[in-house]
């Protein structure tokens, strides 16, 4: 079926106002009216949007009757032509809609709100939630946990007691969000459009936000909806009817982060505020689950006990004939669009949507939609579990409440199903952020309002922060030494600096000069046993020695030689105080522990002892010495986006024999430090001034994930540049790139593309717009 033929056009006459000609009198409806005239037990005046003339008795609030408009919820209707009498009940609500501060518009009372992702990302944007309605009441306490201080309403967008209960929280002007339900137009759904019993969240929608008044209207779902005829004749009722203003965007998250997730976004505006334009985002779309979660977290036992994957599962998983490894995740990819149905596929929905799991016909039709991690297993069958909620939280945009990872979390497959439905916070940022900024300008509130653009990148920032702080900052417990005493080393400077490191038992000075180099430059002194007073060969072991290092050969040893080590805490007594050296960063791809450093400071605050616990490897690079070209190539480069990241990375160094080995396995392929030498050179030959050269693995990382901030870092240590030449990472090629301020400016000048020229404005460099 063509998409333009897909589903029906409807009319829905009632959606707005009630077909006075088809009431019975003594029920009861919902109106919006406009008064003329009140008495002391009656208002005067006509419904909206069809000018019906009507009357409305009963006890009016004081405060109400200073307002020109109010909305009724369940009067009782009778009629005395060419009047419709309106009566106000016990059970009958009224809404007065009066001037309010401007601010007020941006609250929200978000529909179908789940776990509250949307309002995530509306609130970074400026925006203040009021009030959510879920109908599913585990989702609802989820909710809870996302957003403390909320009041949810339980129940039923369509029906009338759920918005007298919302009328009753919040006053309005207020903006109206709905997640409307994507089933009926979704792939992975039904695609039953009007068919489907779950299509009825638009019309209800749509009229909460007539009854309401609402000024600001915002809509998200699958992309789908924009094309189904049910769908676009009930917003064009909203447009032809009300007068409000559409402004539609479609935004792909994989564009600018590590998950795929394509939305649709709606924006209806009153009349009386104009339309809004909603720009498409920013593209940086290099970003992998990998640069996120660099590594697969550990978990708890209990925790893992609920998210690994049982025998009943696995064989759903594999009813189609799949093999369990189709589903694991794959670290160097976009993580694809998660599913409300994620970790739930083979029971019942923990959210109680579906009562029974997938059925075996339905698998084997249309198969299951799932990412799974395979759980370390030496022995028997291999194990797999679901993914965390928190690991999907964050490579979906969302940042995990803390209470997920505590003993007080909740049902964690609950919390899966709340995270595989949402609209990522970083595409309702964008949209609140746009529609914010032009109507604080509209208003007279702010000449010139935060840039969308700033608060995406803020909002990322703080994304990335967690992920680091999650799979990161957890302690990486030490593998257990037999001997400890035997597998430790002393290493004593001539600046009084003693350092300990751990040792396996065979390291050799050799292995041991190799790391010190690394860290501290290299340094061409002897190395001398403290016990013997020996000068040390690269062969020796180093196990339970104490080394004094000399910083050159004609370095007089720290003390005279004597027949026993020397005493540490001796050293801090009678060796005078100077500063010690200064720590240098490095980064050793096959270490396996994090420093764990141990400072003893004097009361100058002078660093005189330090621990240090490493592991020495005879090769930095032994993982890679077996990759082709065509796989050295296919590794994606680590997210560097701090300069002291990139300095220490590039301090780094290999034997002579392995670099060799690898420049003659990879072939035509080129690593980045290859291409920093090579356009270093290039830069230095042109002589000209105010180029500037920036480090390939900065200017990628900037490009995935940076800040306006980390830019204006590094240009403030180069103040003079006009031009900067570097080379990026773009859809697997490393490829030459220039920024040249002009006078009105900035121009990108890149090799190989389509469009040679890209003109970014404003001049200023990257104020505004980062690099991308």
């Amino acid at each position: 079926m063509g998409t333009t033929e897909w589903d029906i056009a409807v009319a829905r006459h009632d959606m707005f106002v009630p077909i006075w000609g088809s009431v019975e009198k003594g029920t009861t409806v919902s109106a919006v009216i406009d008064g003329l005239v009140f008495t002391s037990g009656m208002v005067l005046g006509h419904s909206l949007p069809d000018c019906q003339p009507i009357r409305l008795f009963g006890e009016i609030q004081t405060q109400v009757k200073g307002c020109k408009r109010l909305t009724v919820f369940e009067v009782v209707v009778d009629f005395t032509p060419p009047f419709v009498d309106l009566l106000l009940t016990d059970d009958s609500r009224v809404m007065a809609h009066g001037l309010q501060p401007a601010q007020d518009v941006f609250q929200v009372v978000e529909f179908c709100a789940g776990l509250g992702a949307t309002s995530v990302g509306l609130a970074a944007a400026g925006f203040d939630l009021a009030c959510s309605v879920e109908w599913r009441a585990p989702l609802a306490s989820l909710h809870e946990s996302v957003h403390p201080t909320v009041p949810v309403v339980v129940g039923d967008i369509g029906e009338l007691s759920c918005l007298k209960q919302v009328a009753a929280l919040v006053d309005s002007p207020f903006c109206l969000v709905a997640g409307i339900s994507c089933q009926p137009y979704s792939v992975g759904g039904s695609q039953g459009g009007s068919h489907d019993e779950r299509s009825n969240t638009l019309p209800s929608t749509l009229r909460a936000c007539h009854l309401f008044q609402c000024p600001l209207l915002i809509l998200e779902c699958v992309p789908p909806v924009r094309t189904n005829r049910y769908a676009r004749s009930l917003l064009a009722s909203l447009e032809k009817d009300l007068g409000y203003h559409l402004t539609e965007v479609t935004l792909r998250l994989e564009d600018t982060w590590a998950s795929r997730r394509f939305r649709w976004w709606l924006v209806a505006t009153h009349p009386s505020i104009g339309k809004v334009s909603i720009p498409d985002w920013p593209k940086t779309a290099g970003l992998v689950v990998r640069d996120l979660m660099p590594v697969i977290p550990t978990w708890p036992d209990d925790v893992l006990d609920e998210l690994r994957l049982q025998a009943h599962e696995i064989r759903h998983f594999t009813l189609d004939g799949s093999h369990m490894r189709k589903y694991v995740l794959q670290m160097d990819q976009k993580l694809p669009t998660s599913l409300h149905s994620w970790g739930s596929q083979a029971d019942p929905c923990p959210c109680q949507c579906r009562s029974e799991p997938f059925s075996d016909a339905l698998v084997q039709k249309r198969g299951i939609y799932a990412v799974v991690i395979q759980l370390p297993n030496n022995a028997g069958e291999p194990q797999y579990r679901h993914l965390h909620p928190v690991e999907l939280a964050v490579l979906n945009g969302l940042p995990p409440p803390a209470s997920w990872t505590s003993s007080q979390r909740p049902d964690l497959r609950l919390c899966l199903c709340g995270v595989g439905q949402l609209a990522s916070p970083l595409q309702a940022l964008w949209v609140g952020a746009c529609v914010k900024a032009q109507l604080l300008h509209r208003f007279g509130l702010e000449a010139e309002p935060m840039s969308p653009l700033v608060s995406l990148q803020q909002f990322k920032q703080q994304l990335y922060d967690v992920a680091k702080q999650l799979f990161l900052s957890v302690p990486i417990v030490a593998p257990t030494i037999e001997d400890p005493g035997a597998h430790e080393v002393t290493l004593l400077y001539s600046d009084t600096t003693q350092v300990t490191v751990q040792v396996s038992s065979d390291a050799t000075v050799s292995q041991l000069r190799q790391a010190d180099d690394a860290l501290q430059g290299a340094d061409d002194g002897s190395w001398i046993d403290a016990q013997t007073s020996q000068v040390l060969s690269g062969s020796d072991v180093v196990r339970g020695r104490t080394i004094k290092v000399c910083s050159s050969p004609s370095s007089e040893p720290l003390a005279e030689p004597e027949a026993h080590a020397l005493d540490p805490d001796q050293l801090e007594t009678d060796l005078p105080l100077v500063p010690a050296r200064p720590p240098l960063s490095v980064t050793v791809p096959d270490v396996s522990l994090p420093p764990v450093v141990d400072v003893t400071s004097d009361f100058h605050g002078s660093k005189r002892h330090c621990t240090v616990d490493v592991r020495l490897p005879s090769d930095a690079l032994t993982g890679l010495l077996a990759l082709s070209g065509t796989q050295l190539a296919a590794l994606v480069p680590p997210l560097v986006v701090t300069r002291d990241q990139c300095v220490a990375m590039r301090q780094a160094t290999t034997p002579c024999t392995a670099r060799l080995h690898i420049l003659h396995n990879q072939g035509a392929a080129m690593g980045d430090d290859e291409l920093t030498l090579h356009v270093m050179s290039c830069v230095q030959l042109s002589e000209r001034a105010g180029l500037r050269f920036l480090d390939p693995l900065l200017a990628s990382g900037w490009l995935r994930h940076g800040t306006v901030d980390q830019v204006r870092a590094w240009l403030h240590e180069v103040p003079t540049v006009t031009c900067i030449v570097s080379v990026v990472l773009l859809d697997g090629h490393w490829v030459p790139i220039m920024w040249a301020c002009g006078l009105s400016e900035v121009r990108v000048t890149m090799w190989e593309h389509d469009d040679g020229h890209r003109t970014f404005v404003p001049p200023a460099w990257f104020d505004q717009s980062g690099l991308g």
